[in-house]
């Protein structure tokens, strides 16, 4: 689990909602990625399934984005760090 917390904005919906506007792309086959608001100004990111290849020297680069939509104010362009977050997954056997 990656715990995010937002400054200068808000994440709109209710806490505890999943935050539908978010992408990630170069998500292994097998795993998906999911958002869900916390509270205003935390969010959490997990991933469930099993990846396909996940082997020890298997390894995901990931990139998160949110979208405008996940935001009470602000387009997402103008949140720092809101778009091509990177995430990278290790596998351990």
């Amino acid at each position: 689990m990656i715990s995010v917390v937002l400054s200068g904005d808000t994440f709109a919906g209710a806490d505890g909602d999943p935050i539908a506007d978010v992408t990630f792309t170069g998500t292994p086959a097998g795993l998906t990625g999911h958002a869900q608001k916390i509270n205003a100004t935390t969010a959490v990111i997990n991933f469930s399934g099993n990846a396909t290849n996940h082997a020890e020297e298997d390894k995901a680069q990931i990139t998160m984005s949110f979208q405008d939509a996940a935001f009470t104010t602000g387009p997402a362009s103008a949140i720092n760090g809101a778009m091509n977050r990177q995430i990278t997954i290790n596998f351990v056997s």
